[in-house]
């Protein structure tokens, strides 16, 4: 199955197959590798998963068509070992309402929030798992958007345009850490996990804490360009 998949990932980052293209049938592309249909559709779920195909039932599958990162992710670039920028595709994994306190709590000071979770896959080469946090009370409509206007639009952007709500500034940390278990199932690592955790603040006018988001970042297979 790992044939299948690099192979498929060559193929939609190289641009073989454009944005939002329908790629061959089942039956085809397990012609084309030598495998059962079952085999192929593994490979598929795997990279439907990583956000890198779409699964229409009854249409069949499409190449993703975010090719680029949601702005609040633009300042991180990732570059392979010739200095190209490497693609990234972004998978709504939920939107949900939460209550857990956590740092999210502590810098925000609320009591419920929206949380969004994503997938974000560089060029094929590894993933990251993002969460982002607002108040619940104050965007209550963020539960009415699809997920295609999460994965394509910037949240951040959302925020002002919606919600008259700017992000003015955004506070940076990073540091090593154990990944949580949520974390490492998403990005199937063994359980036990230490890798990047970068926390972005984000303030709107008369500097309110308005977002907070943490990226975990596990295999870094590339190299990472954090700008201003």
């Amino acid at each position: 199955m790992a044939r299948i998949v690099d192979a498929l990932v060559r193929q939609i980052t190289s641009g073989q197959f454009s944005e939002g293209e329908r790629l061959p049938s089942e039956e085809r592309l397990a012609a084309n590798f030598s495998v059962s249909v079952g085999t192929l559709q593994k490979a598929l779920a795997k990279l439907a998963h990583q956000g890198l195909i779409i699964r229409e039932h009854g249409r069949g599958t499409f190449a993703a068509r975010t090719r680029r990162a949601p702005a609040e992710l633009r300042y991180l670039t990732f570059r392979d070992r010739q200095g190209r920028d490497l693609p990234l595709f972004v998978h709504v994994v939920s939107v949900k309402t939460v209550r857990q306190a956590g740092p999210w709590s502590e810098f925000l000071k609320a009591d419920a929030f929206i949380r969004i979770e994503r997938m974000i896959n560089v060029g094929g080469e590894f993933e990251l798992f993002s969460e982002f946090f607002v108040p619940e009370d104050e965007f209550l409509a963020l539960h009415n958007l699809k997920p295609q206007a999460l994965e394509r639009t910037s949240l951040r952007e959302i925020l002002r345009e919606q919600f008259s709500l700017p992000t003015l500034r955004v506070d940076r940390r990073i540091q090593r850490d154990v990944f949580p278990a949520k974390v490492t199932s998403q990005l199937r690592l063994p359980s036990d996990t230490t890798g990047l955790v970068m926390e972005l603040l984000g303030y709107t006018t008369n500097d309110k804490p308005l977002s907070y988001q943490r990226l975990f970042i596990g295999e870094l297979k590339a190299v990472l360009v954090v700008s201003q």
